[in-house]
């Protein structure tokens, strides 16, 4: 995948796949976050999160659409903030994230067009054409 293939033109039918999108999948470091992770010298993690995302995935999930994150990272921080915010579906330390990914159509009983996801880099792309709504950031 190339860098000018994350910045297209808008498709005709976005909205209509939009529409069916019942589940959002983020990842966290650079989209709930800045990308950066501070370290303590006694091994502490600390991360900045945007209090207006979190206002958007209250919103969201006060409309009916599923919320969950799934990161490559283990972090009690990640786990507060989205416990805060009412995310159900919380997988942290997931590496292969499609594994993820199937789990939850499967305990959602959803199709791919049915979940959009969001992520920051190459990792986060779903590789298998999965996602009826799929961007990087």
């Amino acid at each position: 995948m190339q860098f000018s293939d994350l910045y297209q033109p808008i498709e005709q039918d976005a909205w209509q796949r939009a529409q069916a999108v019942k589940l959002l999948i983020c990842d966290i470091d650079g989209v709930f976050s800045d990308g950066r992770i501070y370290l303590g010298n006694q091994g502490e993690e600390l991360k900045a999160f945007n209090t207006k995302d979190g206002f958007g995935i209250k919103a969201l999930l006060n409309s009916g659409t599923e919320v969950a994150v799934i990161t490559g990272r283990q972090s009690r921080i990640v786990q507060t903030r989205m416990e805060s915010l009412g995310v159900p579906y919380i997988y942290q330390g997931r590496e292969h994230k499609l594994d993820a990914y199937a789990e939850l159509k499967q305990t959602l009983n959803l199709s791919d067009e049915q979940v959009a996801y969001i992520g920051d880099d190459g990792p986060d792309l779903p590789g298998d054409g999965t996602g009826g709504f799929c961007r990087g950031r």
